[in-house]
């Protein structure tokens, strides 16, 4: 059994063109294996999924979960897609 989470989880709202961007990293064959988790955190949380529930499907640690709904939603307008490594943009 999971620990539950105390703080609430950050709220991930996607704008069309964010959503298609972290689809496309997932359809493509040569994306890094990280930067395809990323995505995936972040599409299922944009989908309403809870840390808990994201964790499980993923098989990953909460911190991971939490660390990267964090990061994309302080991300300024321009950067939320940025969650490669180092804070760039992997190219398409």
């Amino acid at each position: 059994m999971l620990p539950t989470m105390s703080k609430q989880a950050a709220v991930i709202s996607l704008t069309a063109e964010e959503e298609s961007t972290l689809n496309q990293w997932l359809r493509a064959g040569t994306t890094e294996h990280r930067l395809a988790e990323r995505a995936r955190i972040v599409l299922l949380a944009s989908h309403g999924q809870n840390t808990s529930q994201i964790v499980q499907d993923l098989r990953t640690r909460p911190a991971r979960v939490s660390k990267w709904r964090q990061r994309f939603r302080a991300a300024t307008p321009g950067r939320s897609a940025r969650c490669g490594p180092h804070g760039q943009a992997p190219p398409l």
